[in-house]
């Protein structure tokens, strides 16, 4: 499985240990009604995709990743999961 990792220096690590550190993003979606089989969540994944990526690159980015909204109903937490263009006001 793919993942994102935050990797870091750690100089306080012991001598015998690796200064690098590493973590990996994780997320903890919510359900609004957490007995339900299915339900909303209280706050969705977002990702967005620079409004600067070309086309046709910039429509298969956001389709292809779209499909993860539909794996994220299916396992029961309805929009779940977006994929939108960066807001034209926020900074980067």
């Amino acid at each position: 499985a793919g993942s994102f990792e935050v990797a870091f220096q750690d100089y306080a690590a012991p001598l015998d240990a690796p200064l690098t550190t590493r973590w990996i993003v994780r997320h903890r979606l919510e359900k609004t009604a957490p007995d339900a089989a299915r339900s909303p969540v209280k706050e969705p994944i977002v990702y967005y995709v620079e409004r600067g990526v070309p086309e046709p690159v910039r429509s298969a980015l956001l389709d292809g990743a779209g499909w993860w909204s539909a794996a994220f109903e299916r396992a029961g937490s309805i929009d779940a999961f977006r994929v939108e263009l960066l807001p034209e006001d926020a900074h980067p």
